[in-house]
């Protein structure tokens, strides 16, 4: 056989064995590829998971401010309502603290009956954080107050207390006051509640 052909057949060999090769490491890449696939499906995953285990843990924490605010508020409303609203004689009728006494809800209940007041209407009352029966310190007339506690005010609940509070004034046939209790709020908001006559309780942590 002549010098030059098994040259040309010993290249070929080499090159078939080159192809090999190559073709393996395409192969094993291929399988890296696949891994490296499964490996970011896989990161992914668990950054979703992640993200929703975050936002669980910030309800969560807003959720238990949110008691933290409703228990304090519960504890020392009535130097509150006297110190902010010039109220005495405040009784607390309503809270996530104690049942709602029947003074409130007999009334309630009744005017549902009676048609002054819907099913609606009578849950919202149901439904509020707090309501206290105080009087004027000018006046032994009663006042009813609505109160919406929330971290930090917004406008559905700028809206609740207001509802609740002309609610209560329908069924009882006097004075309400709405109240949002928080320990902020935006300047937006706080304009929303002056223009529906809702005060704005701004509350300390360390009251």
């Amino acid at each position: 056989m002549p010098v030059r052909l098994e040259r040309i057949e010993a290249d070929i060999a080499e090159l078939k064995v080159d192809v090999a090769e190559l073709k393996t490491d395409v192969a094993e890449l291929k399988t890296d590829v696949a891994e490296l696939k499964t490996d970011v499906a896989e990161l992914k995953t668990d950054v979703a998971e992640l993200k929703t285990d975050v936002a669980q843990l910030k309800t969560d924490v807003g959720d238990l401010k949110g008691f933290a605010l409703e228990t304090l508020l519960h504890r020392r409303i009535r130097p509150l309502i006297s110190q902010r609203l010039g109220l005495r004689r405040t009784r607390v009728m309503q809270s996530p603290a104690q049942e709602p006494v029947p003074a409130l809800t007999d009334p309630v209940e009744t005017g549902a009956d009676n048609g002054v007041i819907t099913g609606r209407q009578e849950n919202r009352v149901t439904e509020t954080d707090i309501i206290v029966r105080a009087q004027r310190q000018a006046a032994p007339t009663p006042v009813w107050v609505s109160i919406e506690a929330s971290n930090k005010v917004a406008a559905g609940d700028i809206r609740r207390a207001r509802e609740t509070a002309d609610i209560l004034a329908a069924v009882f046939d006097e004075e309400s006051i709405a109240v949002v209790a928080g320990y902020a709020i935006d300047p937006p908001d706080q304009a929303r509640a002056d223009a529906a006559g809702v005060v704005f309780l701004q509350v300390s942590e360390q009251v």
